[in-house]
């Protein structure tokens, strides 16, 4: 209860939960917190330790996310690293491994030593898939010495596909970057803002918004400023970014190159060809090296073969990762680069949404928590979360079964 809710360590101290347990079990004997900190801690090393073998025994390559954040209680900066990759029974999971205090400064040359030292520690350097990150000059350094520290390991690609950008925060910056161009109305507006606030009449006033489709088109100069430096930013990224996440698209079943067939005209015009042309390079790349390390012959047929095949109807509640576990025999190796691919976050929201938590394990109550307790809190959190709501699957698709059974 306290990893799964959160409870604080104190609770065992505490009058009404003594008075609660003398009256729903009298015999019980409450631990101290010190009792309560090591259960905690071996709870934690079990479930790692299981964690760690699921790992090893998984198939598939593993996508990681990270960041950093600061507890505001404690001052002190905690990176996040959540592993995310499709299992054996081809279910998308993801879990926190490390949760671990970083000492100031927050160096490139530090992140990648504790990023290098959690691989090393879970022994999955040699099958990992990319690694996503916020965009920031720390980051991007920090990319470039892991992709040295990896050179000898088996990357995807050769590690061309191994630093992700992250898509939440590069659409924060474009964002930013058009409303940057109307920044001294935003102010005038936000100093206004206590007018409408004051009474609760005056908030029921709701403004009328113009329903523009295409803002770049607009006669509205201010607007049409916003969208071009918007476009800019995009455009800055967007090389950089696309071609996992067309690759992700070509592997979708109702939509394969027609995403593509579609868009890049409008994206490209003239040079549509050659980027249609530069994806299936990558596609194609893919397909190579997984035939190699598989030893499977005509991967490369097949995967024409993938292509020419009608997309297939989209449809309510379709499970992509359910249709290429039942078509694995027929598509061998697309097969497994699907599980890898799909299994790929293009955003650090999964590691960032750690942090809610955290900022409640290190609250104003419980700021004296030491980080390898955090660090064991949060992960274990995680890890039995995860357990519980697979349980919870595993008993809903049992129940499915039979039902259909008795039909």
């Amino acid at each position: 209860m306290v990893i799964l809710h959160e409870y604080p360590l104190s609770m065992v101290e505490h009058s009404g939960f003594h008075r609660f347990m003398g009256t729903a079990q009298p015999l019980f004997k409450i631990p101290s917190r010190n009792t309560l900190k090591s259960d905690i801690l071996q709870i934690y090393d079990y479930e790692r330790g299981k964690l760690k073998g699921l790992l090893e025994k998984n198939k598939g390559r593993i996508a990681l996310t990270t960041d950093m954040w600061t507890s505001h209680n404690q001052r002190k900066g905690f990176m996040a690293i959540t592993a995310h990759f499709v299992d054996n029974s081809w279910t998308l999971q993801s879990r926190i491994i490390r949760f671990i205090y970083i000492p100031c400064p927050h160096t490139s040359e530090m992140l990648a030593d504790v990023m290098m030292e959690c691989l090393h520690d879970w022994n999955i350097e040699h099958k990992l898939s990319t690694l996503t990150v916020d965009n920031c000059s720390t980051n991007n350094a920090m990319i470039r010495i892991l992709l040295e520290m990896l050179s000898d390991v088996s990357l995807l690609l050769n590690g061309d596909m191994f630093h992700t950008h992250c898509s939440a925060h590069i659409l924060n910056l474009i964002v930013r970057d058009g409303l940057d161009v109307i920044s001294d109305s935003i102010e005038r507006i936000r100093s206004s803002v206590s007018y409408w606030t004051s009474l609760p009449k005056r908030e029921e006033k709701k403004l009328r918004l113009d329903a523009i489709n295409d803002w770049s088109t607009s006669t509205f100069e201010q607007i049409k400023l916003m969208a071009s430096s918007m476009a800019h930013k995009f455009d800055s990224y967007w090389s950089n970014f696309h071609g996992i996440m067309v690759v992700a698209t070509i592997l979708e079943p109702r939509y394969k190159m027609k995403v593509m067939e579609c868009y890049f005209p409008s994206l490209y015009e003239d040079g549509s060809s050659y980027e249609i042309n530069k994806i299936q390079e990558v596609l194609l790349r893919m397909v190579g090296e997984y035939e190699q390390k598989s030893k499977a012959s005509q991967a490369s047929s097949k995967l024409e073969y993938y292509l020419e095949e009608p997309v297939i109807p989209r449809v309510e509640n379709f499970d992509i990762l359910t249709w290429w576990k039942v078509n694995a025999s027929k598509y061998p190796t697309l097969h497994c680069i699907a599980r890898d691919i799909l299994a790929i976050h293009v955003s650090t929201v999964a590691s960032e949404s750690a942090f809610s938590t955290g900022g409640r394990f290190v609250s104003l109550h419980r700021s004296m928590l030491h980080p390898k307790t955090v660090e064991a809190l949060m992960c274990a959190q995680s890890w039995l979360w995860s357990e519980f709501n697979d349980s919870k699957l595993e008993r809903k698709f049992e129940a499915s079964n039979f039902e259909e059974d008795d039909d």
